[in-house]
């Protein structure tokens, strides 16, 4: 009985020591390289907006696109692309969509009507 209270104790032990070992974590809001911009229409024909028309597209570069991107996967066949070696992946029918040059550089594109909060995207080819 000594030895079966000892292992319990043991394999508690253990098993505390190595929770305890894997970090904690954190939901934190990050800083992020963003520019956006307002829009009424549509993105291949916009214009100025409007009480009735708004919408607005966002970029992302660094980290945070490179972070979405990775979490994206896999790569989908991008029909706008004219630059060898960039990938493209996309989520909610192209209205998020995100890309990695040949460089390394990633950028993700998105944006919502202001009126109604549905996705729009945030980029055409």
């Amino acid at each position: 009985m000594h030895v079966r209270k000892a292992l319990i104790v043991s394999v508690a032990l253990t098993t505390g020591l190595s929770v305890a070992a894997i970090p904690a974590w954190e939901f934190s809001y990050k800083p992020a390289q963003a520019s956006f911009a307002t829009f009424g229409g549509g993105l291949g024909d916009p214009v100025p907006p409007s009480e009735q028309d708004s919408r607005i597209a966002f970029q992302l570069r660094g980290q945070a696109a490179r972070e979405m991107f990775d979490a994206m996967g896999p790569d989908k066949t991008d029909a706008c692309s004219s630059t060898a070696g960039e990938r493209f992946r996309s989520r909610d029918d192209d209205r998020l969509t995100c890309t990695r040059s040949p460089k390394g550089e990633y950028a993700c594109y998105f944006g919502f009507d202001l009126k109604t909060g549905a996705s729009v995207g945030g980029s055409v080819c």
